[in-house]
């Protein structure tokens, strides 16, 4: 059986960076049991450099719009792109092939050569970890600058100098149309005035939670998106008291029980240790989330508590993934996203205004009253 090369390649754009003496690196090594790394820094990537044009991050109803335009060239010198120096990282296996599909990549036709492309995706994870191993290192030893600038990304399959890959556009966020009415224009002016009247610790800590929400609403990575809606829903509780599980409180009334029968010449010192522990005992942002959710007894809230224990979960599995003790696969969504995108923009919007009056999308699910 006749074999080649699938995987998946990146290419950097290596602000900044050159080699002593104009020179180049190249060097091909084994990875893994069966994965082979090929690592370039030069003016001459491999699969060259592909530059995307007229490319637009949102498309708006209504609104002409863009579709970004890819150029590809072969030598990467010869593109008009205005920096020369890359790094390119690809990561690949052999792959046994029929005659037929040999033949459709030494003969250049792209179109019979997608089946190659399609198994090179089916490990995707596999690749990703070692580009994500290959690119750190040389950020950490080298510097970031060789791998900040991520330019071209793409599954590909090659033998000797034949080659084809796909193209992977930026991405697009579709928006909705939207037309501020009366009552939203009244509400500026009215309620915007009385923001100014707010202590500086409330405005810096509405400030603060909002922030992350800021950050959170641009952001296209998973991982990322969620870590920052799920730290505005945090800053959120940390003014709330909530109340400790009844099973640690039983254990508490019983050590003051105990104390005040045998605590003897100590029970007065005894007590006081105990107070002062019990002030550092705080309930669990799951207990104090209940607390609130039962406060503000939103539509759906008992459902509200559920989906909060899940989010909370995932998220001490992102804390804790660097712990060997701790055994966990984590995988972040995008539905899961948006119901975490849900539930912190309604208790952010609750805990400013103490009303359910949040905004409505489309791509937002909110529970009906």
């Amino acid at each position: 059986m006749k074999t080649v090369q699938i995987g998946y390649r990146r290419l950097y754009d290596s602000m900044g960076c050159s080699i002593v003496g104009q020179k180049t690196l190249h060097t091909v090594f084994p990875f893994g049991e069966h994965l082979q790394v090929e690592i370039y820094m030069g003016n001459k990537p491999t699969f060259g450099v592909t530059i995307e044009t007229e490319h637009e991050d949102y498309l708006i109803p209504g609104a002409p719009s863009r579709i970004g335009k890819f150029a590809h060239h072969g030598d990467a010198t010869q593109s008009p792109y205005p920096r020369s120096f890359f790094t390119e990282i690809i990561c690949s296996h052999t792959e046994g092939v029929s005659d037929e599909l040999f033949d459709a990549l030494s003969c250049g036709d792209i179109s019979k050569s997608q089946e190659l492309l399609v198994r090179a995706e089916a490990h995707e994870e596999e690749y990703s970890f070692a580009a994500d191993l290959f690119s750190g290192v040389i950020g950490l030893r080298f510097h970031p600058q060789f791998t900040m600038k991520l330019l071209n990304e793409n599954f590909v399959a090659f033998h000797g100098e034949k080659r084809v890959f796909n193209n992977s556009s930026s991405t697009i966020r579709l928006l909705e149309e939207i037309i501020l009415n009366e009552a939203g224009l009244a509400f500026v002016e009215q309620v915007f005035p009385e923001f100014g009247k707010l202590e500086s610790k409330t405005a810096k800590k509405a400030g603060r939670i909002l922030g992350w929400l800021i950050r959170a609403w641009p952001e296209q990575d998973n991982v990322a998106k969620f870590n920052a809606l799920f730290i505005s829903l945090e800053m959120i509780l940390e003014g709330v008291s909530g109340v400790l599980p009844q099973d640690l409180r039983s254990h508490i009334e019983t050590l003051q029980k105990f104390i005040e029968i045998s605590g003897g010449e100590e029970k007065s010192s005894l007590k006081e240790t105990l107070g002062e522990i019990l002030k550092r005992i705080r309930p669990s942002l799951i207990d104090r989330f209940n607390a609130l959710a039962e406060q503000a007894k939103m539509p759906g809230w008992e459902n509200d508590k559920k989906a909060f224990k899940n989010f909370n979960a995932t998220r001490n599995g992102l804390t804790h993934r660097g712990d060997p003790n701790v055994k966990m696969l984590v995988s972040v969504g995008k539905e899961e996203v948006l119901a975490l995108e849900d539930l912190t923009e309604r208790y952010a919007n609750y805990f400013l205004f103490k009303d359910t009056a949040v905004y409505q999308s489309i791509y937002v699910p909110r529970p009906k009253p």
